[in-house]
């Protein structure tokens, strides 16, 4: 019996005072409504009306039981509200993962339109490595992620959003630096010089370590690691010093300011970085989901040089 039904029945008696005025009111017969009564108090283990001659009171236990039957059915009629709310993507909460260098660039382009729009659906970032990332994919942590090809996770897919230059940074005590050489400049030396020169390399959980693994297999180079990291910030910082050279990979990095430096830019045939959309493979995606997902494409497709 529904608890809409029990409230009814048990407001009604306590009205009367009386079963049969109660039944006369419910259109139900007395017996079949003392029946209820006396089941409701066999369930509970309470005594739910007072019987003192021909009058019914609600005893202690009946009030506190009407009270929390009403909690219940409050409960009942919020939750619905909010399935419906959520189904009609009014509501609900998208965790959704990315690697912090990426976010501080790539986060304004998306999350203002989608906050615009769905005001009531919460966004809660998982700013960590592609590695944790992915094994937050599989275990159902995070919905959707932002990360680097190679993607090599099985058990995860993923959609092509843009693809960018890999730049390699170098300080004027490194000999791939040149004096005369102002701005972005394309990487003017063979490949192979690579294999001789310090790098300061990501830590290979993230998704640019692997991207450059690749490369230097392909390539048939020889990484010459000096320090490994995890945040490209700390790279940067440290080839300024000239203890090393590094790649970046971020879209809109502002080089203006790298002085004492050389940015190198690779041809894409050569070394590119592709960005994509990862997300759990044969998972349901909710609408809220399937809506980020669409702003995510739509604004991030633009990024492409």
């Amino acid at each position: 019996m529904e608890n809409t039904t029990k409230i009814t029945y048990i407001e009604t008696i306590a009205k009367h005072g009386n079963i049969t005025k109660a039944a006369n009111e419910l259109f139900i017969s007395q017996p079949y409504l003392s029946k209820i009564i006396q089941a409701i108090e066999k369930e509970t283990g309470v005594t739910i009306f007072e019987r003192t001659q021909k009058f019914l009171s609600l005893t202690f236990a009946g009030e506190r039981y009407l009270s929390y039957l009403r909690k219940f059915e409050n409960l009942e009629t919020d939750m619905k509200k909010e399935l419906e709310m959520i189904s009609n993507n009014k509501k609900g909460k998208i965790v959704f993962g990315i690697n912090q260098a990426l976010g501080t660039t790539l986060l304004p382009k998306i999350l203002p339109e989608f906050s615009m729009q769905f005001p009531g659906i919460q966004i809660e970032l998982e700013e960590k490595s592609a590695q944790d990332l992915e094994k937050m994919l599989e275990d159902n942590r995070v919905d959707l992620s932002i990360g680097m090809t190679p993607v090599t996770n099985q058990n995860l897919s993923y959609e092509y959003l843009y693809e960018d230059s890999v730049y390699l940074l170098v300080s004027e005590k490194s000999r791939l630096y040149n004096p005369t050489a102002t701005g972005i400049q394309k990487f003017p030396y063979d490949l192979q010089i690579l294999n001789d020169e310090p790098m300061i390399m990501l830590s290979p959980a993230l998704g640019l370590r692997r991207l450059l693994d690749e490369f230097y297999t392909i390539n048939h180079l020889t990484q010459k690691i000096v320090l490994t990291t995890s945040t490209i910030y700390t790279a940067i910082a440290l080839t300024k010093t000239g203890m090393g050279s590094t790649f970046v990979p971020i879209t809109g990095m502002d080089f203006s300011n790298f002085s004492n430096c050389n940015v190198y830019e690779f041809d894409r045939t050569v070394l590119k970085s592709k960005f994509v959309l990862l997300y759990k493979k044969d998972r349901s995606l909710t609408p809220a989901v399937l809506s980020f997902f669409d702003i995510i494409k739509r604004n991030l497709g633009s990024t492409k040089k």
